[in-house]
């Protein structure tokens, strides 16, 4: 219902912001797609058909891109299936049990995969709004069923046989003798011998089940189900890093596999790339999917929000996200574009700025962070203090709490605050491309370390590539307008240039072989 039309003013912009959810799975598909904010060249990739990796860090929008997808697909009256690997299942957890078979977990993904590839078949062909003849399609999706309940019980024999054998043997004798007259000698006897036996064979027959899903089998139901349909179909799967990394080599190969081969269908996944693993093994041994060959990996959400890879882009993204964010929850009542959210939300734009500079390139942390403001402001209008106090608030609830409970992590942290911040008045760090280390890794997972610019070089060693890595933003919040402030991205008193190169000098980084610029 409309908040005008319970005959109310709406409420202020402040409380309007506390009503944003903060996860795209919770608004609706109406909602996602009004909510969805274009992303340029970016936004060509994502509608191309081919078979595409999409990366990005939890709370990057990955989510939100699959909903826009779906959405398009749907407005050309092509066929788009969602698939949360979260909620694949009704046993989910025994895919991270190790005390069951690899091979048995693996397979035990791939079935439920398969059932759910089915139920969103089979949901939008039913669909009572669908275009979809459910007659003509029905048994297609019932050859899909079947590959789902095949399963294979591959009889072992277990025999046991037990033999007893025994026997007993009594000799025995007397003699009796008698001095008389007439002498006599009587002589008596006693034997006896027996002996007994025994043989047996037991037979055990144990039956071992083990699903078998018939690769060959499914192919077909999808072709069959592809050419009845007549037109694209996506299959948008997210939440890939929820599977444990041991399995996802082959939940990519029985993709490729099943889905690949068949020109109609176009197939997006959405990973954290530093938590993803398509292929395992090498040569003709290997199994998965090559990023590049087999599937697109040129979408990166992480490097298209960075502030520092484009400040105007990265502004002018968060503004109309925000703003359409707003409208979702009013209605469409208050503030006309994003200029006029941020001129009426904030006490200036560079408080604005200050905000997007804070989120560090992640809509969900934009939202949280903003939200907090607000609270902080009350009925004012937002400004960089509030922003600052929110952003540190935020950290503490959100971040510091990972590190803590992670002492590796913890003590990377600690050393390169005091490397970078401490002795180089600096926000970032290089380390040398290749480098790989789990603790920095956990650190980039959980948005304490970003990833600034994948590319970068020193003219000392133009042949030499370096990752940009840089600290979040609450990690040095505290220390503005303090004599311990970084004053400079890479190095002291300067920013970082869009060249890719660096004149200055370099210092080794300790374990991870990372470079400071001085």
């Amino acid at each position: 219902m409309s908040l005008l039309g319970l005959g109310k003013a709406p409420p202020s912009i402040n409380t309007s912001l506390q009503m944003i959810s903060k996860r795209a799975e919770r608004l609706d598909p109406k909602e996602q797609a009004a909510t969805f904010v274009s992303l340029g060249a970016l936004e060509h990739a994502l509608l191309n058909p081919d078979n595409r990796i999409i990366f990005g860090r939890r709370g990057t929008g990955k989510t939100h891109v699959m909903s826009f997808v779906a959405d398009q697909a749907a407005k050309k009256r092509e066929m788009a299936c969602v698939i949360d690997l979260r909620t694949i299942g009704s046993n989910s957890y025994i895919y991270g049990d190790d005390a069951v078979p690899l091979a048995e977990r693996a397979t035990r993904l791939l079935r439920d995969f398969i059932a759910a590839l089915h139920n969103g078949f089979l949901e939008q062909v039913t669909d009572p709004k669908g275009r979809y003849p459910v007659d003509r399609l029905s048994p297609m999706i019932d050859k899909l069923g079947v590959a789902i309940r095949e399963v294979l019980v591959r009889d072992t024999v277990e025999r046991k046989t037990a033999e007893k054998t025994g026997s007993k043997t009594t000799l025995g004798g007397n003699a009796e003798g008698a001095l008389s007259p007439t002498p006599s000698l009587k002589v008596g006897g006693k034997g006896e011998h027996e002996r007994s036996g025994d043989h047996s064979a037991e037979v055990v027959e144990k039956a071992h089940p083990r699903l078998s899903v018939n690769i060959g089998q499914v192919h077909r139901a999808l072709n069959d189900f592809a050419d009845r349909v007549g037109g694209r179909i996506w299959v948008l799967i997210d939440e890939w890093s929820t599977v444990p990394e041991v399995l996802q080599p082959y939940l990519a190969d029985f993709i490729k596999r099943t889905l690949f081969p068949n020109r109609n269908y176009s197939v997006h996944i959405a990973a954290i790339e530093q938590r993803s693993n398509f292929r395992q093994g090498m040569g003709g041994a290997s199994i998965g999917m090559e990023l590049g060959s087999d599937a697109s990996a040129d979408v990166n959400l992480d490097d298209y929000l960075v502030f520092e890879n484009s400040p105007f882009r990265s502004v002018a993204f968060f503004r109309e996200m925000l703003f359409k964010h707003l409208l979702s929850v009013r209605d469409g009542a208050g503030p006309k574009s994003g200029n006029d959210f941020v001129r009426a939300a904030f006490t200036q734009e560079q408080a604005f700025t200050e905000l997007v500079r804070a989120s560090e390139g992640v809509p969900r942390d934009a939202i949280n962070i903003l939200q907090i403001a607000a609270t902080r402001a009350r009925e004012e209008k937002v400004s960089i203090p509030h922003i600052r106090n929110a952003a540190k608030d935020w950290y503490e609830r959100d971040k510091a709490t990972f590190v803590s409970s992670n002492p590796e992590a913890e003590r990377l942290l600690n050393w390169i605050i005091e490397k970078v911040i401490g002795a180089r008045k600096a926000r970032a760090f290089l380390v040398r491309s290749g480098v790989q280390d789990e603790a920095l890794d956990r650190l980039f997972d959980d948005r304490i370390l970003h990833i600034a610019k994948k590319a970068y070089s020193t003219k000392q060693e133009p042949g030499v590539r370096y990752k940009v890595w840089k600290l979040d933003y609450g990690c040095y919040v505290d220390l503005i307008n303090t004599a311990r402030q970084p004053t400079g991205f890479l190095f002291e008193n300067a920013e970082v240039t869009d060249d890719g190169t660096c004149p200055c000098r370099r210092k080794t980084f300790g374990r991870l072989g990372a470079q400071f610029l001085t």
